[in-house]
């Protein structure tokens, strides 16, 4: 069976290649979400919701207004303009929503990174590896976002059998918060320089906590 994706994809994949570029806030939000559809796919898909929701309230909003006695001037402007509104409003929710949740992913991460860290910190004391560290992490919901951003990481390095810098970085690149990035960056940069990364993750979860 094809999925909606699909067919929104081959209906209005041509459209999105040739206006791609005016949604340029829609690919970079994508890409630092959990939202797993590619941007053509994604693009195409508001599309096709658009029309059908345009067609549906169209059909609707014809047969609903046979029940009222209104001037033909309204129901000629409620036919044309009705399924036009709710079509855009569809658009604009579906187009906005990534945006809306990488703003919400960055703010949930920032407020839990001061915390994070000092666990992280006290976690390294003790001589376990980074990468125990973010398989710990990844265990406690209490840290939000960066509790997933772990999961995902360690998804990565375990199933996926990516080493362990290059999993950082891809999550240092994809994640909506700079201060974390900088964090994961700061671990990457430790690691090749030949540096202390206990000294570095604690010297950070400091100057978090300071700052918040």
């Amino acid at each position: 069976m094809v999925s909606y994706n699909a067919i929104s994809t081959i209906l209005f994949g041509g459209i999105v290649d040739n206006i791609g570029k005016e949604f340029k806030f829609l690919r970079e939000s994508l890409s630092k979400t959990n939202i797993q559809i590619p941007f053509r796919s994604y693009l195409s898909a508001a599309m096709m919701s658009a029309l059908v929701i345009y067609l549906f309230s169209l059909v609707a909003i014809t047969g609903f207004l046979m029940f009222f006695d209104l001037l033909i001037v309204q129901k000629i402007l409620m036919i044309l303009f009705g399924p036009i509104l709710l079509a855009l409003a569809t658009f604009s929710v579906l187009v906005l929503y990534p945006y809306q949740k990488m703003l919400s992913t960055a703010k949930s991460i920032d407020v839990n990174l001061p915390f994070a860290l000092s666990h992280m910190a006290a976690i390294a004391e003790s001589g376990v590896p980074p990468y125990m560290i973010f398989k710990l992490l990844s265990k406690f919901d209490e840290y939000g976002e960066i509790a997933r951003e772990m999961q995902v990481l360690v998804r990565n390095m375990d199933t996926f059998g990516i080493d362990p810098l290059t999993a950082i970085r891809n999550l240092a690149d994809r994640t909506p918060s700079n201060e974390f990035r900088q964090v994961m960056l700061g671990i990457v940069s430790a690691t090749e320089g030949g540096g202390d990364v206990k000294s570095y993750i604690k010297n950070a979860g400091e100057q978090a906590l300071f700052e918040w």
